[in-house]
């Protein structure tokens, strides 16, 4: 589905928690990645192996082996590992009784009460004889493990559901469900209907909200911005939000009254309680990712000729040693009868640093021979301080640089 909603319900952690975040982010759509379009893929495929599960004739997710599913112009060929993994979902899905919907389209306007806002429902059962909808959806990613209670995204798609159907059934049980195959993690929560009547109410007013700053000035955005380790942290605000900053900041030093108190303890007391450190450990992963956005931040800045008072771009680490043609590594062996045992890491030949060890000076002649058949990458562009010996690089040189992975040499 090429088209995409304001209000995305896979965002509704962030828009909904950090009211200003849905007017700050407009028009910063990158694009989908490769791994969503491979998610993408496998939906296709759980939606064709859904639609022949009870069928005839009856098909498997392995029937589609080898055949091709194009997802934004990127083809990916169905092997046995996806096949596999949809075929778990497929199997859970089927478990649940009553009438299997497939893929359907479901408005979420009198759930957020915006118009023209939509998710998709990756399975929708009818189940009249228990007076329950079932609304399952597929993440076909190796990220995180995601539950069912409190999700807001899958609440958005239960709601929706329940106002969709609402005309067919006297639903009074609302079950959400997380397929997460590749992870072996299936999840699902049961709401009653009032339950999720509440969300929809809360959801409205948030969404409403969100909506009416789109457009405002800045100043009234950022007024109306809450940082939060939930709402953030897949922000693509993340390393350029001043509110994030100052959060990040009051996280880091909200205890180190305690902290400076604790030291101040005779030297063979001194140290952080257990429910210090608790603390501090606690807010760590927020803080490294928010750091690491920072720094990447500063990377395309510098990389874009702006000068960052106390940075600068130089030249990274080189690459690690590799051979230009592993085929004439073996034939430079080979003349020499060196034994397999020598010349193997098995399974692969040994690495140019390995061979170095093993016949510089056991073997010089050889080893001269391996030298002209190694080859070592340029490091790629990378921040550091202004303080480090290694010359800036001119902004000119660099300039067909797009990735910022030089930034991990100070992480």
């Amino acid at each position: 589905m090429s088209e995409h909603a304001l209000l995305s319900p896979s965002s509704m952690h962030r828009w909904s928690r950090c009211l200003g975040s849905l007017a700050a982010t407009q028009g910063m759509d990158g694009g989908s990645s490769r791994f969503a379009r491979e998610g993408t893929a496998a939906h296709t495929l759980g939606e064709r192996a859904l639609q022949y599960a009870s069928g005839n004739p009856v098909r498997k997710a392995e029937f589609w082996i080898g055949e091709t599913i194009t997802v934004e112009g990127e083809d990916f060929v169905v092997d046995q590992e996806m096949a596999d993994f949809v075929q778990v979902y497929v199997d859970q899905v089927m478990r649940e009784p009553g009438e299997l919907i497939i893929e359907e389209k479901l408005s979420l306007d009198d759930v957020y009460g915006v118009e023209n806002q939509f998710g998709t429902g990756d399975a929708v059962v009818l189940d009249h004889e228990n007076n329950r909808l079932y609304v399952g959806d597929l993440k076909y990613g190796r990220g995180v493990q995601v539950y069912a209670k409190d999700n807001e995204q899958l609440y958005s798609y239960g709601a929706a559901a329940l106002r969709q159907f609402d005309f067919v059934g006297d639903w009074q049980t609302i079950t959400v469900a997380i397929h997460q195959p590749r992870l072996h993690h299936y999840d699902e929560h049961t709401l009653t209907r009032d339950e999720l009547e509440e969300f929809i109410t809360k959801a409205a007013e948030r969404a409403q909200k969100a909506v009416s700053l789109i457009g405002t000035d800045a100043a009234a955005i950022e007024e109306a911005k809450t940082a939060g380790e939930k709402q953030c942290q897949w922000c693509p605000l993340k390393g350029n939000c001043a509110t994030l900053a100052a959060w990040t900041h009051n996280q880091v030093f909200e205890d180190f009254t305690t902290l400076s108190a604790d030291c101040e303890q005779p030297r063979e007391a001194a140290g952080l309680t257990d429910e210090l450190i608790g603390k501090l450990l606690a807010r760590a992963d927020i803080i490294e990712s928010t750091v690491k956005e920072w720094r990447a931040e500063t990377l395309r800045r510098v990389e874009a000729d702006i000068h960052v008072p106390g940075w600068k771009l130089v030249q990274g680490r080189a690459g690690a040693r590799r051979w230009t043609d592993e085929d004439e590594v073996e034939a430079v062996y080979k003349r020499a009868r060196i034994k397999q045992a020598d010349k193997y890491a098995p399974p692969k030949l040994k690495t140019p640093t390995q061979a170095e060890k093993a016949f510089k000076k056991a073997k010089p002649k050889i080893w001269n021979e391996l030298q002209l058949l190694v080859e070592q990458p340029e490091g790629k562009p990378s921040l550091a301080p202004e303080s480090d010996k290694r010359p800036a690089l001119v902004v000119a040189e660099t300039e067909n640089f797009e990735d910022v992975s030089g930034i991990d040499d100070l992480l």
